[in-house]
């Protein structure tokens, strides 16, 4: 998912903006049928990484 954020040109994104990008993992594994739940949970591992901060309303900041 790290991935993915590194590759945006802004610093601050939105929830939406990697909903945008979910094709990507959900190739990479076909059988998740709960995606958006995965990426949520990646970005939740992220911000305790301190790769990233929750800004509120479905908003991110990378660090």
């Amino acid at each position: 998912m790290f991935d993915i954020l590194c590759e945006f040109d802004l610093e601050e994104f939105a929830l939406q903006d990697v909903h945008a990008h979910e094709q990507r993992p959900q190739a990479r594994f076909p059988e998740n049928n709960a995606i958006r739940d995965a990426i949520r949970k990646a970005l939740q591992e992220l911000r305790e990484l301190n790769l990233i901060e929750f800004l509120g309303g479905a908003r991110c900041w990378k660090l």
